[in-house]
């Protein structure tokens, strides 16, 4: 037999704080090695294990090859190779147009340094979009929108309190738009906080469900009132902090907020800690881009940037059990937040943004843009709501300035992390939208790197945390809340045959973006699944049969089972769409379940035990034929405290089917809310019948 020769190493080595780390983009996470591992990556391709072994020895002193082995080992899985994601395929599998914006007005009543509205802007538009131009986005908006969801932002620039009664009449018309077509809105607004309307809040609270708010808010009183100043130069910071309490205070969710740093300002750590005191756990902290050394990043100012993002990275690490909402303050679009999610979630990108592909901006005169940076910029204008999109417009967003046709990325070892340069910023300060700028690229691989570190010390430290970083800040949109049936079964179903357990009116998923589910994995695939649901006086039973699902390898009880073949179900007994303190738990009061063949049989989990542990009580079978997998499961309703079975009774529930196809978690669900995180107040319907 031959004997083993490494391959082509394609690696990224680091060291970050006397942590040795080992980087293989997009195919798997950050590995942390020790000092003979770390020297050997770099220096065993085309190596055989006996030399590797050798030259250890002569390097570390090592006296035998296992270190040799294990990598040999590694690099066999396919770790050391290169992601060589598909032009085509990237683009046909893009997320359908989700993300829409709509430029409110221009006007603004603060004069912030770092203002980025009308930078490059050479269209003469008006200040204020007209109410029938905004009803002509709306409907634009839903003629091209693929169900479930709608996600509006109203006010991309300038700022929209100050035309409060036109965000109302909009709002309100994109309600019945969505009721007629069926697809769910949810609005979102961004403002600087310099008041909050007795109006705004009022609506907000009539709109708890599908309203949301972030304000730009720069972190301490002296940082914040350098930056963000009125009109007639006057400090903001006292305003705008008590507009957060109103808001928070107004709404059924907390009000996220966005911190923008400056050259002269680069303390992250600082920005996050205070902000953090202050009650801010949805937070995202972005450097400014300008043309001004004065404000935005250069050569020179880059060290500091660095450096202060590392203190960053550290107080995220140093929280302890009882500072564990530190870990998941950071948004997804956040600065570094976003490369920790990407990294973890071991994910390749052609693409900087969904700006242009499934993210738009409209302009006050209806005109369509990529992202609200370029709002304005005729070069970049994508068409009209009237007349619809461009092809040569598409074609730009789509295919020219994607990673494959960006020259100068091609050699980078990040570029799938990052998915080539911003648009704006290579047009700000290079002219060109396919030529990156110097300092905002080297502060991005730096940014990898140390989302790469935080990973790393994650997934040793903290190994169960880490999955729940992952998911915390996915995009969970609002909408008409589903419902479903439970129907009465008048004799006990356990041991009955299937037929028996069946209904006339299952919950369906597909893995389509409808109500019925949506399917969350690198490469979706055809599997679909049907939920069928009946009760007696005594339990609840629960059948799911899925469909198409490849064999997984045995899961044993030291292996996390939600990442292999399983189901989850959740019941929120009160309906009252309660908010827990921590995103990988229900609140008090409220059960989860899973369900998993572990070791050989069906086992039932109590998810809301601390630790995780399986339940004592309740009946589950699993059973295989073909590829076809069912689970049958019946949960005593004396479990389920503060709910009485009988025809009309009401409780919220949502359940997800995972699997592990291709030895990638993916999953179906019904309703948002227990895969992504877990919020009772995205859960569907479910109604006992006879």
């Amino acid at each position: 037999m031959a004997e083993y020769v490494f391959p082509k190493i394609n690696a990224h080595c680091i060291t970050v704080n006397g942590h040795h780390l080992v980087f293989s983009p997009g195919t798997a996470p950050p590995m942390r090695v020790g000092d003979a591992a770390f020297d050997l990556v770099q220096n065993c391709s085309g190596m055989t294990i006996r030399e590797s072994a050798e030259w250890l020895r002569e390097r570390h002193g090592e006296t035998s090859g296992h270190v040799a082995r294990q990598l040999a080992e590694i690099a066999d899985l396919g770790y050391f190779s290169e992601p060589q994601p598909d032009l085509e395929d990237c683009t046909n599998n893009l997320p359908p147009p989700a993300n829409f914006g709509i430029c409110i007005t221009h006007k603004c009543n603060m004069r912030c340094r770092y203002c980025f509205a009308g930078g490059l802007r050479e269209a003469d538009e008006p200040e204020d979009i007209s109410y029938d131009t905004a009803c002509a986005a709306i409907d634009f908006i839903f003629d091209v929108v693929q169900p479930p969801w709608a996600n509006i932002s109203l006010g991309i620039t300038g700022e929209p309190q100050l035309r409060w009664d036109l965000i109302r009449d909009v709002a309100d018309y994109g309600r019945k738009k969505s009721e007629e077509s069926g697809i769910g809105v949810r609005f979102h607004i961004t403002t600087n906080g310099l008041h909050a309307s007795p109006e705004m809040l009022d609506y907000l609270q009539e709109h708890p469900e599908d309203m949301g708010v972030t304000l730009s808010w720069d972190g301490p009183p002296d940082v914040h009132n350098r930056q963000r100043l009125s009109r007639d130069g006057a400090d903001t910071y006292e305003r705008v902090s008590r507009t957060f309490e109103l808001l928070r205070d107004s709404m059924k969710t907390r009000p996220s907020v966005t911190a923008t740093v400056c050259v002269s300002e680069p303390d992250m750590a600082g920005v996050f800690a205070h902000l953090f005191e202050e009650g801010v756990r949805d937070l995202t902290i972005k450097q400014t881009r300008s043309v001004a050394p004065a404000i935005t990043i250069t050569e020179e100012s880059l060290p500091a940037f660095k450096a202060s993002f590392a203190e960053l990275a550290e107080l995220l690490l140093r929280a302890d059990d009882a500072q564990m909402e530190r870990l998941f303050t950071l948004a997804k679009d956040d600065a570094l937040g976003r490369y920790i999610y990407r990294i973890a979630k071991r994910e390749s990108f052609l693409y900087r943004c969904p700006g242009g592909r499934c993210g738009y901006d409209i302009d006050t005169n209806g005109d369509i843009y990529p992202c609200a940076s370029l709002v304005g910029v005729t070069d970049y204008r994508m068409g009209n709501v009237r007349t619809g999109f461009t092809k040569q417009a598409e074609k730009f967003f789509l295919e020219d300035t994607s990673l494959p046709k960006m020259q100068a990325c091609q050699d980078c070892w990040a570029k799938y992390y990052c998915g080539g340069p911003c648009t704006y910023v290579s047009a700000l300060t290079c002219g060109r939208f396919d030529v990156p700028y110097g300092p905002d690229c080297e502060l991005i691989k730096y940014l990898i790197e140390l989302a790469g570190y935080v990973v790393a010390r994650l997934a040793v430290e903290r190994p169960g945390l880490l999955p729940h970083v992952l998911s915390l800040r996915e995009p969970v949109p609002m909408g008409p809340r589903p419902e479903a049936l439970c129907r009465r079964a008048y004799d006990p179903l356990w041991g009955l045959p299937s037929e028996a357990w069946r209904v006339a009116d299952p919950i369906v998923l597909t893995g389509s973006r409808d109500a019925g589910g949506y399917q969350r994995r690198r490469r979706p695939k055809n599997n679909k699944a049907a939920v069928h649901l009946k009760w007696d006086d005594e339990f609840l039973y629960l059948m799911t049969e899925v469909y198409g699902s490849s064999p997984a390898p045995p899961t044993t009880a030291d292996v996390e089972w939600w990442f292999r073949e399983s189901i989850q179900f959740a019941i929120d007994p009160g309906n009252d769409g309660g908010e827990s303190r921590y995103p990988w738990k229900l609140p008090e009061g409220d059960y989860e379940y899973g369900v998993a063949g572990v070791d050989g049989k069906a086992c039932i989990y109590d998810c809301q035990a601390n630790p995780l542990r399986p339940s004592e009580s309740g009946k589950a079978l699993i059973t295989r034929e073909d590829d076809v997998i069912t689970y049958k499961v019946a949960i005593p309703w004396q479990q389920v405290s503060e709910f009485a079975p009988s025809v009309g009774a009401e409780c919220r529930f949502s359940i997800v089917v995972n699997d592990s196809d291709e030895g990638i978690r993916g999953w179906l669900q019904w309703t948002n809310g227990l895969a992504i995180r877990k919020a009772p107040a995205r859960f569907g319907l479910l109604r006992l019948v006879e």
